[in-house]
This record gives C-alpha cells, structure tokens and sequence, in this order.
C-alpha cells in the first residue's frame, strides 16, 4: 500500500541470470493472469527472505515495498497517469493502475464516451473513442497516441503474433484411447447467456436428451446456474422444470488457461462430454486482437485439447465476418479461408485465427465443424430484438433523429430461433459427408431499402443518405439522439465508425458487402430434416419494432397509437 491509502500489486523476482525486462514479464504474465493481477512494479531480488520454517516472510517484503518514486518511475509515464487518473475519476474507483483493463474494471460505452472527451480537452488532441476500446488499458493507449505522433509505417499483412497464435500446438492431435461416438448424452455448451447461445441451450434441451454442461462466468455454481435461468427470462424462453433439471453449469473464465477450469474437472469433462458446441466469443468490433485473443482465440485451442483426448466432435460457431469482402472476392465459399486484406479488426481476426486453429485439427483427424453465422435477428415467435446487433444500433441511433444510413443493398437475416434449430441438427445428427463449414445464410435476402420502407410505414418519417453524411449529421450526444435509456448509443455507433477509419489504409470507407455466399453444405445437411428458414417480411419487422417500442428502446412514432402486436404461433 502507498502512502495515500492506494493498493498496488508488486512482484519480487529471484531471476536466473541477468534480470529481463519488466515490460517482457508482464507480456508473459498476461498470457495466463487476467488484468487485475500484473503487477504494476516488479523488483529484483538476489534472494527472498526466509522464515525460520523455511517459507518466504511475507512481512519482510512488505517492508520493502518499493517507494511511490520507484512506482512512478517503474510503471507509469506522465501520459499514463493522466489517462488513468481520468478513468479512475470515471469509474469511481479508488485506483486504476496502467496495466489495469478499464472494461475488466466494468467501464462501459457511455463512460468511454466520457473519458476520450476529458482527453481530448486534458491532452489538447482528438481523442477518438474507438482507441480506448482498441487500447483498454492507460499503458496501451498512452503508447497508441505516443505513436501517433511518429511517422507510421506501411502496414505490410497481419501482425506477426496473430499468424503465431494460428499454429496448432504439435501435441494436440486424436489420442489413443476410446472415441467418443453416437448419440451424445452430455454436451459441453459455452456462451449459454448469450443471444444466440441461449436459444442454443433450449434447442439442446428440447430436440435431445442429453444432459448440457454450461460453462459460465461466475464465482461459483449457483452463481453460474442462476445466470442461465435469468438468460432463459430474459429472451421468454419457457421451459418445463424437467428440462431445466438437465443443465449443470460450472463457473468458468474463457481469457484463462483451461477455460479458468482446474485440471480435474477439465479432464472429466474431456472424458464425459460427447460433443463440444463453442460459441462463446468477447464480441466487440471496436478491440484490438491482442485484447480478445485469450477469450476468442485461445480458448479454441483449449478445447481443442480438451477434445482430442477421445476425439471429440467440436462445432465452433464462427462469423461471416472473417470473408473477404465483394471488393476482395465474388463468393464465399464453405472453406476454410487463408489470410486475406479485409482483416482489419480484432473481432474478426480473432475468429478467423481459431478457424485456422480448427482447419489443422481436421487435417489431423480431428471431428470439427464450423458454423459461420450471418445477420442474427430475434426469433420469429416472439420479436425479441438483439439490441447489441450493429444493424439495430444504426436503427437506434439514427430512427430518433429520422436520418438512415446507406450500408448495403441486400444480405441475409436469420432468425435466432431458426439458426439454433439448423446448427443443433447439423452437430448432432447425421453428419453430411465432407461437410466441415456451413455458412448459415440459406435463407432469402433482405433487402435494406424494403427494411427502411417497412419504418416508415410503422410510422417514423425518414431520410435516407450516403453513409458519409449520415455520420456527419448524426447527433453525437445521447440526448440529441433521443435516447431514452442514455446509453449514448449514437455515439457509441459512431465510435464503431471511427475505429473501421483507424483500420483502413484507403479512402474506400466502410464496405459492409459480401460476395454471393455459399450455403451449399446447410441446405444439404438440413434436406429432409423438416427445418426451414421462416420469412423475413414486413410483419416480422413490425414485430421486432413492437418490442423496442415496448423496452423503450425506440420512442413510439409521433400520432400513431401502440397496439403490441400478437406474437407469431
């Protein structure tokens, strides 16, 4: 502890030869700590002390902190107390180190707003808010606008340590003992709290009878239990008690190694699960890779090894996201993809790298799947709108002020419902031969200028116009933007904006197009199944837009009387 009452971490170091670096230490210590345990200074040591029982004392290093100028001078620069001296003001805590993960601390959108803002006026420069999601700790981002300062290189491919975490460990290849086979009576599903990973767990509770094992974050069992019942309230999914019975949940952490599971429990469940369905993910297309490597990147490896052990079927849910764009090809095929230029962002680098993870698995005779999904809507029986989708933010931000933007001309949108009936089917029955990815974007394409036509209809007059002006003419300020719920979501959404300008080396701006994607491998897995894709239309629409005007996440349009509409049979 500091003189003014602030904790700091310290590490005492014995080392074997000359000492290493200190930044080097805490790059290694990030690989397996979360945030809050780097040390914020690290001393070296000829030796520790002893007690007289042999075990170091404790009490003798505590009175040998290191003082508040070593601190100083062994962690934080002057940019980086100031850019944690504005976070810890934002946050109300009582200290936010530089090594410190400001969203593991619980900051969110609005308060990302606020700090680049008090930056931006403290440091005299344009602070964007898409750097503090890129950059989420002080270090990281007083090192960023450092930089910014130097003349920056041409930018040649994918950073070295992104195309390093695509290696699959040698190690990790089918194992000799008995192969997991047949019809699955214990699933191993991560991300069930999700949007998608809850309906996910009701298709498995409904359509089988296999027992689901949850992995969740939480500090212990019943935290992590209630944290699936409250996700099952909150998008109305009803499920009978002896269903609820089947699902076991375990606390976990996806950004540690082995899942945050001790080594027991992650070889029972190497040894009991039948199937893996991963589709948890830190979904954020404003961070950097190095901050959603562990929980989207690393993880896959570890179940990878969980599943090798009895060869394991593992279905990795991935995103259309990592193909190339229209610019770059015509289609996206049901393949594995090689490293293309339209990997701009950490979100999608993240998941194209566990892809790339999956693909020499199955050259080593591993069971994989890869399930990439498209525009995920609400599900066709109830309307519940997944507000963190990026096409409703653009609609939340924009709908209130009555300006849309140009983003595409068509795409696919899949129900959720539909999606976790289709993937649920093609991991656990009948494989289809050869079929290793599925893009699940079989359904009829939607297009933007009937969506836009169908909002108008409800009731709210708008206009349309080029992308380039609807971010101009957007009002930045939760206020302006009609916010009722003051999430700032206008500028969070222009945030997103920012951050794809930060990642683009040309003028081209944001291109949201694919090529004509392949579906070839979901329509033949799904042929005489009974599942099909419901229909995108006008009333569901009008269904999901009853929903935001009942959440207030949309104001109800001006005139017209609000008649919730009957839910789909």
């Amino acid at each position: 502890m500091l003189g003014d009452g602030t904790r700091r971490l310290v590490a005492y170091v014995v080392p074997d030869g000359p000492a290493p670096a200190v930044a080097g230490i805490r790059d290694h210590l990030r690989k397996t700590l979360p945030a809050a345990m780097i040390p914020a200074a690290v001393e070296f040591r000829d030796r520790l002390p002893r007690t007289s029982s042999g075990k170091i004392d404790r009490n003798a290093l505590a009175t040998t902190a290191p003082a508040p100028d070593v601190w100083a001078a062994s962690s934080d620069s002057t940019l980086e107390r100031t850019i944690a001296a504005v976070w810890q003001q934002a946050l109300g805590v009582a200290a936010v180190s530089a090594r410190d993960d400001v969203f593991d601390l619980g900051a969110h959108s609005l308060q990302a707003i606020q700090v680049a803002n008090r930056l931006g006026v403290e440091l005299r420069c344009d602070v964007k808010v898409a750097w503090l999601f890129q950059h989420p700790t002080p270090a990281e981002l007083a090192r960023f606008l450092e930089q910014r300062e130097r003349p920056r290189p041409a930018a040649v491919g994918l950073p070295a340590a992104l195309l390093a975490d695509t290696v699959l460990d040698p190690d990790i290849r089918p194992g000799d003992g008995p192969r997991a086979s047949g019809t699955p009576d214990r699933v191993l599903l991560t991300g069930a709290t999700g949007f998608v990973g809850v309906h996910l767990l009701a298709e498995l509770l409904t359509s089988t009878g296999a027992e689901v094992v949850c992995t969740v974050r939480a500090a212990s069992p019943a935290e992590a239990t209630a944290r699936i019942h409250q996700a099952l309230e909150t998008h109305v999914i009803n499920l009978p008690d002896a269903m609820r019975h089947r699902i076991t949940a375990f606390p976990a952490d996806l950004t540690r190694p082995h899942l945050g599971l001790d080594d027991v429990l992650f070889a029972e469940l190497a040894r009991t699960c039948g199937a893996i369905i991963h589709n948890a993910a830190t979904v954020s297309i404003m961070r950097e890779y190095a901050t959603l490597r562990a929980a989207n990147t690393e993880s896959t490896r570890d179940l990878l090894r969980m599943a090798a052990v009895r060869s394991t079927p593992l279905h990795f849910v991935s995103t259309l996201s990592v193909a190339p764009p229209l610019a770059l090809a015509p289609e996206v095929p049901e393949a594995f993809l090689p490293a293309h230029p339209g990997l701009r962002y950490g979100y999608q680098q993240s998941k194209w790298a566990a892809e790339r993870l999956l693909e020499q698995a199955a050259e080593r005779g591993l069971p994989v799947t890869v399930h990439r999904l498209g525009r995920i809507v609400g599900p066709y029986t109830t309307g519940y709108v997944n507000e963190r989708d990026f096409l409703w933010s653009v609609l939340r931000a924009g709908v209130p002020a009555g300006i849309v933007p140009d983003l595409f001309e068509e795409e696919a949108w899949t129900p959720v419902d539909h999606v976790a009936q289709a993937l649920v089917h093609l991991c656990l029955g009948q494989p289809a031969p050869g079929a290793t990815v599925f893009n699940h974007a079989a359904g009829e394409l939607v297009r933007l200028g009937d969506v836009y036509d169908w909002l108008e209809e409800y009731g709210y007059p708008l206009q349309r116009m080029p992308l380039a002006r609807w971010r101009a003419e957007l009002p930045r300020s939760s206020g302006d933007s009609g916010d009722s719920d003051g999430s700032g979501v206008a500028a969070t959404t222009l945030a997103f904006f920012d951050s794809w300008d930060a990642n683009t080396d040309d003028a081209t701006g944001l291109d949201l197009r694919l090529g004509r994607v392949r579906a070839d491998n979901v329509v033949n897995g799904l042929r005489g199944s009974g599942i099909t894709c419901p229909p995108v239309d006008r009333d569901l629409v009008f269904r999901y837009l009853d929903h935001c005007v009942t959440t207030g996440t949309l104001p109800a349009p001006a005139g017209k009387p609000f008649h919730p509409a009957t839910p789909a049979r």
